[in-house]
């Protein structure tokens, strides 16, 4: 028989995510143990996952931001962390397919890393509605930049439109296509 190979996450995260990883885990340390960053972040892990077992993690609802035909992105606060956050949240009339649809985008996402693409940080239900918990990002979205000129609008154009190219590119590397790919839908 075949040995399986035992495949390894990797995730890249900033320098200043790292600093912050590294005095948690001097923080940890003593003398006698050692503790390392990746124990930090099983660490914290485990704690969360005790959280939402025992319903501390909350999200608190502030401003609807859109709606779609499947679901609703709403701006929250994550209480227990008391950092902004969205929150997509499925519609209550959404057919079984569509809840399956909406479970499979969000486990594709939380897969992903990379800075063109908003993170996960949670996934839960509520009065039977699955929903999940993103980044915040503030700004707006593609549609509201333009009209398209030469000068400083122009390149800030281009710009972005390059961050959304090498976005793509990450996601199709990891054979995802982006099925709702629209102006909207980038922020």
């Amino acid at each position: 028989m075949a040995k399986k190979e035992k495949k390894r996450l990797q995730v890249v995260i900033s320098e200043e995510q790292d600093a912050l990883l590294t005095r948690a885990a001097y923080a940890l340390s003593s003398p006698e143990r050692l503790v390392s960053k990746s124990e930090v972040v099983r660490l914290a892990i485990e704690k969360i996952a005790r959280e939402l077992e025992e319903g501390k993690a909350k999200e608190e609802l502030e401003a609807l931001l859109g709606s779609g035909g499947m679901a609703e992105v709403w701006r929250a606060v994550d209480e227990r962390l008391g950092r902004k956050v969205a929150v997509k949240l499925l519609h209550p009339r959404a057919l079984p397919p569509e809840r399956e649809r909406f479970l499979l985008e969000v486990r594709a996402l939380s897969r992903l890393f990379h800075p063109g693409i908003v993170q996960v940080l949670d996934l839960g239900e509520e009065e039977g509605r699955p929903f999940f918990v993103m980044e915040l990002v503030e700004g707006g979205t593609f549609d509201r930049l333009g009209p398209f000129e030469e000068g400083p609008e122009g390149d800030a154009i281009l710009r972005g439109a390059e961050e959304v190219m090498e976005a793509l590119a990450h996601l199709h590397a990891q054979g995802i296509l982006h099925r709702d790919l629209t102006p909207k839908n980038i922020l």
